[in-house]
Order: C-alpha cells, then sequence, then structure tokens
C-alpha cells in the first residue's frame, strides 16, 4: 500500500507575517534543512497562484485550476518526500470589500482538489480583528487607497472578521485535527513558549527541532509609519499612481514603523466597541483552537481594553 502523504497548507491570513514567512521557506539553508526530515516547501506554488487568485479567493472552477494541480501537485504523488509545504494567503476566503460575504468554502474545494489524495494540515496565523483592521488599511494605502480611515472602517464587513466561524469552515472540511491556528502577536504567541509566530509554524507542521527566524530578519512587506499615512492619503488623491507608489516606497524605506508603534486609526471607544462585537468569536476561537495559548489579548474586557 502507497504511503499516504501530507500536504501542510499555510492559507493566511494576510497582514499576519504572510510574506516572511514565505521568504523563510525559501532560503537555501531552510530548503536543506527540510529536506533531512523528508519535507519539500515549493515556493512555485505561491507564485504561479497569484495571477490566478489576484482579486481574492471567489468561486472555485475545477477548469481554472487543472493546468495548476497538474504542474505542481501531481508530481509530489510520485517524488521521494513524504510532506509539501505549501503557502497562499489568497487561499484564505475572507474578503473586505464593502458588501462582500467570505467564500472560505470556495477556498476548502480548491484545496481539497488540489491535494487530492493526500493527507492535509491547515495552518492559519490571525491577529485581533482591530489591528487587523488598522494594518489592512495601512497595506491599502500603499497600493493607492484614498478613503479616510473613518469611511474605510464604517464600510468594512465587520461579520467577516469572525475568526471562529472562518476556522470552523477549515476544521469541517478538514477535521479540526488537522487544523492549527497561530497568533500572530508575539506577547501571545510566547505564552506557549515560541519565539515567534514562525517558530510556531515549524512546530505545527511537524518539524522536530527548535527553529527560531525573524529576530533579527529585517522587516518583510513594511508597514508605513503611522505619522507618514495621512499624506501618503492625499498623495494618492494627486499623483499618478506610479509617482504615489514610488512615495510609499520611499517612506517604507526612509522613515521606518518602530515594531513597538502602535496604529492610532481606532479611538479608544471605538476599540473598545469593536472588541466587544468580536468577544463572543474571539472566546470561541480561544476555547476551539488556541487551547496551548494563554489567549486573553483576544477576549480582553472591552472596559480594560
Amino acid at each position: 500500500m502507497a504511503e499516504t502523504k501530507t500536504v501542510h497548507f499555510h492559507v493566511g491570513s494576510g497582514r499576519c507575517g504572510s510574506t516572511l514567512l514565505q521568504v523563510i521557506l525559501n532560503l537555501p539553508a531552510v530548503h536543506e534543512m527540510l529536506k533531512t526530515f523528508g519535507y519539500k516547501s515549493d515556493l512555485a506554488i505561491y507564485i504561479n497562484s497569484g495571477p490566478l487568485t489576484y482579486h481574492g479567493m471567489q468561486k472555485f472552477v475545477e477548469a481554472e485550476w487543472r493546468e495548476f494541480r497538474h504542474q505542481h501537485f501531481l508530481p509530489f504523488r510520485t517524488e521521494p518526500y513524504r510532506h509539501l509545504i505549501a503557502t497562499q494567503e489568497n487561499f484564505f476566503g475572507v474578503n473586505h470589500e464593502p458588501g462582500s460575504v467570505n467564500t472560505c468554502e470556495e477556498a476548502c474545494k480548491l484545496v481539497s482538489y488540489l491535494t487530492e489524495t493526500c493527507l492535509v494540515r491547515i495552518v492559519i496565523v490571525l491577529r485581533r480583528q482591530d489591528t487587523f483592521i488598522e494594518s489592512l488599511y495601512n497595506q491599502l494605502l500603499k497600493t493607492g487607497e484614498t478613503r479616510p480611515f473613518e469611511q474605510y472602517l464604517d464600510e468594512f464587513p465587520l461579520d467577516n472578521l469572525k475568526w471562529d466561524t472562518v476556522v470552523d469552515t477549515y476544521a469541517n472540511h478538514f477535521g479540526a485535527d488537522n487544523v492549527t491556528v497561530i497568533p500572530f502577536e508575539k506577547p501571545v504567541v510566547k505564552t506557549a513558549k515560541f519565539t515567534s509566530f514562525v517558530s510556531a509554524f515549524f512546530s505545527a507542521i511537524g518539524i522536530p527541532v527548535p527553529v527560531s527566524f525573524g529576530e533579527e530578519m529585517r522587516v518583510i512587506n513594511a508597514s508605513l509609519a503611522p505619522r507618514t499615512m495621512e499624506v501618503q492619503r492625499v498623495a494618492n488623491m494627486h499623483l499618478s499612481a506610479k509617482e504615489a507608489h514610488g512615495l510609499a516606497n520611499w517612506f517604507v524605506e526612509n522613515i521606518n514603523k518602530r515594531p513597538d508603534e502602535r496604529y492610532s486609526l481606532i479611538g479608544d471607544e471605538k476599540r473598545k466597541e469593536l472588541l466587544a462585537y468580536y468577544r463572543t468569536s474571539n472566546e470561541n476561537l480561544a476555547a476551539k483552537y488556541l487551547s496551548k495559548y494563554d489567549a486573553g489579548y483576544y477576549i480582553a474586557d472591552p472596559e480594560a481594553a
């Protein structure tokens, strides 16, 4: 009987260190380390799936992915590796456009199709919803966003960030035992004795050695410093797309966002309101999927936030 092979699929979320993880998985030294344990990391899966998911994960259409599966997943069945590591945050199925709904079910259908005959283990990295929204807005400013943050937040589909519902979709498809959720925030991930979410990721995929990355590595896909964000938004309104993009790159390279520098986009009262809105969802997330962590940060009393 042929040995069942395992695909470890990191599906995001975006704004939770995905780019850093992809860089690390592409390091030659990491490739060699993984090989000694029978693992293969294929960054081409990320690169070549990007154009197919540029506008996010929408409806799964088998014909659109047939050649991609043939190129990247079918060969794995006969390769000498027992484990394949894949990463693509666009497979998360969480949408952010005003009025949108999540397409996590479609994302699960796609992952199931690509990995047919293999055991699938899903890895999801999440951050608390209030800082997720702020970080996402920061990223959008780098690509041309012109709405003031207050308007952006008013139009945001808040229900799409009920993390327990999102993760439950993956658990229902692949089995709760095959879904691992990792907190992005370093103070939270450290409560489980990991140095960072990256170390927690390697543990989740079964690498039996201590792994510590990201502590000294330069920031990947850096954010705008808070004091430059409004300047960038106004520039997006008046400069060409090329000029505005160049300015964003200059800000990132020359005016650094400090690692401990918090966003101040959401005021104290609104932050309490958001935490109250997500409290039940985050309690469920903590109980089901974050049992090894002290998840108090996710379910903090809104009055104490």
